[in-house]
């Protein structure tokens, strides 16, 4: 991005060689000209998705959840929830002590600092009660996307409509706010639970990456991808 602007400034800079008569202007249009780079490539930046994502300063909220950046602190809260078994079948980390936990949120608050993801604990609002995590991560400005995903909740969370209003949550943000392209997901193709959940906000299954991932039991995860493009969403 900061090529095309560069490109700008020289594009500039020939345009007005040509009705330049007098020596003497030269060095004050040579500081206009600067002026007018730095100003440009500046706002670019300013305007970027990532300079609106990173220091993450926003809380997502509805009704009944809250969406918050993740912090240390909230170590002693996951342990009250995040030491069932069943909760990790599917996932990369298998977190069933209080050291697999503190290096688990270790991670994801250094990944915030690194501005390679978007930890969120996520509260109930009425009692301010944590009930699981999620994060935006594999964000591509470029490319104007990003990933939902680290999805987690306590137990007695599940199957209560937590969930999907934390997606959607995370959708509007992402497409209203971020002005994202595309948001994607991935989930174990075995997780059929986590599938049939994405495809009822909506996401489009895009195809299985087969021997994807080694999971924690040395088995090979076949991974499903799944994706919704923000016309879909706006347009839902």
């Amino acid at each position: 991005m900061l090529v095309l602007s560069i490109c700008d400034f020289f594009n500039c800079l020939s345009t007005n060689f040509k009705t330049l008569n007098l020596d003497h202007e030269k060095p004050v249009i040579f500081r206009l000209l600067f002026v007018k780079f730095i100003a440009k490539s500046l706002s670019f930046y300013c305007d970027s998705p990532m300079r609106k994502i990173f220091p993450f300063t926003q809380v997502l909220q509805d009704d009944v959840v809250r969406l918050r950046l993740m912090r240390d602190s909230d170590n002693n809260a996951f342990s009250a929830i995040a030491f069932e078994s069943s909760i990790w079948t599917y996932f990369y980390a298998n977190i069933t002590d209080e050291l697999a936990l503190k290096n688990w949120v270790q991670v994801a608050v250094f990944d915030h600092m690194n501005k390679m993801r978007v930890p969120f604990t996520i509260e109930l609002k009425a009692s301010n009660k944590v009930v699981g995590s999620t994060s935006f991560d594999n964000i591509s400005e470029r490319d104007s996307r990003l990933e939902i995903g680290w999805t987690w909740l306590g137990t007695d969370f599940q199957k209560v409509g937590i969930n999907r209003r934390v997606k959607v949550l995370l959708l509007n943000f992402a497409f209203e706010t971020l002005k994202m392209e595309r948001v994607e997901f991935k989930t174990d193709a075995l997780n059929e639970g986590s599938r049939k959940a994405l495809l009822g906000i909506g996401a489009k299954e895009e195809g299985i990456l087969r021997s994807h991932s080694l999971m924690p039991n040395n088995r090979r995860r076949d991974t499903v991808y799944f994706s919704i493009l923000k016309k879909e969403w706006l347009e839902r």
